[in-house]
């Protein structure tokens, strides 16, 4: 019974248009290297926009140590590169240290922005750029 109906799916032209292909390109996949110890490489992304909250906060800011696996979750009100950059440096740097090299996603908020790029740049972290 399997045959026949994949045989008709194939040769009717109707379910050909209407056939979402499920399958996903695949993207330009770079190697990143591996974490020797906690806290040297970190990944930033940013989650949101949600629903804003009493206290004004819309996003959420993802830090991942590449090491541990350990999340960081920020709730801020925008996700510009000067919220982001005093964020990181609150909540993450002022905690556990500065990281060997940061890897960002590959959004506007973190890679097009000169503020956060030369504040990260201040404190000698290396950023590197991901691809989506």
């Amino acid at each position: 019974m399997k045959r026949p109906i994949s045989q008709h799916i194939q040769s009717c032209l109707l379910c050909q248009q209407h056939n979402i292909n499920r399958s996903k390109k695949p993207g330009r996949l770079q190697p990143i290297s591996r974490s020797e110890g906690l806290f040297q490489m970190i990944g930033i992304d940013y989650c949101g926009p949600f629903k804003q909250t009493p206290s004004g906060n819309q996003y959420v800011l993802c830090i991942t140590d590449y090491f541990t696996r350990w999340v960081t979750a920020i709730a801020l009100p925008d996700c510009s590169a000067q919220t982001t950059a005093q964020a990181i440096f609150t909540a993450y740097i002022c905690r556990y240290g500065v990281p060997l090299s940061t890897l960002p996603d590959c959004s506007a908020q973190t890679t097009a922005q000169a503020i956060f790029t030369a504040y990260i740049c201040r404190y000698g972290v290396p950023l590197s750029i991901l691809s989506d």
